[in-house]
């Protein structure tokens, strides 16, 4: 599995929170959008020896309730995260991925965000 991240151009740009949402949500009305669990995540992080304050950010992010993740149901079928900052998908690394990339560039030249590979 491979990881892609729409995010600001800069680190001064803010990141279109509100707008990234109902993007997400208007791309498909059978869209599955529910609140992210970041707890397993933060506890992965302990065990992997994050630095406290990474693991604080974690923990306030995660009691902010601005994470979401998400499934749409239509082809190219994205899923994954939205953070505060970013939006994550998760790639299967499969044949289909290339319309999955395609579809995650357009919503980042719709959001005037880069696309960022892991």
């Amino acid at each position: 599995m491979s990881f892609v991240r729409i995010v600001p151009k800069s680190d001064d740009d803010p990141f279109p929170y509100d707008d990234a949402k109902r993007l997400l949500l208007i791309e498909d009305s059978d869209c599955i959008f529910e609140q992210a669990d970041l707890r397993p995540m933060i506890e992965a992080g302990r065990r992997m020896g994050w630095p406290e304050a990474l693991i604080r950010a974690n923990e306030e992010l995660q009691q902010r309730g601005r994470c979401f993740k998400f499934e749409i149901q239509r082809e190219p079928c994205l899923n994954g995260t939205l953070f505060e900052d970013n939006v994550m998908f998760e790639l299967s690394n499969s044949t289909s991925d290339e319309d999955a990339l395609r579809e995650i560039n357009r919503l980042a030249t719709q959001l005037n965000l880069k696309v960022f590979h892991h």
